[in-house]
């Protein structure tokens, strides 16, 4: 059980390897979990409801975004994306560091939010180069050309984004950059 848990936003743009490299740190640490995200996408045929995503009807997210159910929510790439409060503070008081996997629009709220309660840590994953951004995407085969090129412009964005983070960690092998992560989480025991 961890004294002070701290909330640990990772983002960077789409296909950059949030999820692989949080999966890393999950086989390392299990005083560290990730609060589920909720959205409004399509469920892609390996993802479990529950488990990758909460997979939301619109009208059960419009809900819960007027309700103030969500810590962070936004639309990315035509879907509705949101943190649920209540998850990332049951996880908190269960004495676990909390993993948010968001992306950088979420992150700057949770970061201009930045009660005391959560204690945040940003993290940004930036890819090595957005021709190595371009190939994962196209690798993942997870989107058409149109979308997989809408999605390399906002990366491009994103990426301009980066200095708002506290820390910047470059994916270019993924056990170096988990390596990196699990050593500024180390760093504030």
């Amino acid at each position: 059980m961890i004294l002070n848990p701290k909330t640990i936003v990772i983002s960077g743009p789409s296909g950059v390897g949030k999820g692989t490299i949080i999966k890393e740190i999950l086989k390392e640490r299990s005083d560290i979990k990730v609060a589920i995200s909720a959205t409004t996408r399509a469920k892609r045929d390996y993802e479990v409801d529950g488990e990758d995503y909460y997979f939301l009807a619109e009208d059960t997210f419009n809900a819960m975004a007027e309700s103030s159910s969500f810590l962070e929510w936004c639309v990315v790439h035509g879907n509705k994306y949101g943190t649920m409060e209540n998850e990332v503070k049951r996880l908190m008081n269960e004495g676990s560091h909390v993993i948010l996997e968001i992306d950088v629009q979420g992150a700057k709220k949770v970061m201009e939010a930045k009660s005391d309660s959560l204690n945040v840590i940003s993290i940004f994953l930036e890819p090595p180069s957005v021709s190595i951004l371009s190939s994962r995407l196209k690798l993942r085969n997870t989107e058409t050309d149109e979308e997989r090129e809408n999605r390399l412009k906002v990366a491009v964005a994103e990426i301009k984004e980066k200095d708002r983070y506290d820390y910047i960690v470059v994916n270019n092998e993924k056990k170096v950059a988990a390596s990196e992560i699990m050593s500024i989480i180390n760093g504030f025991e």
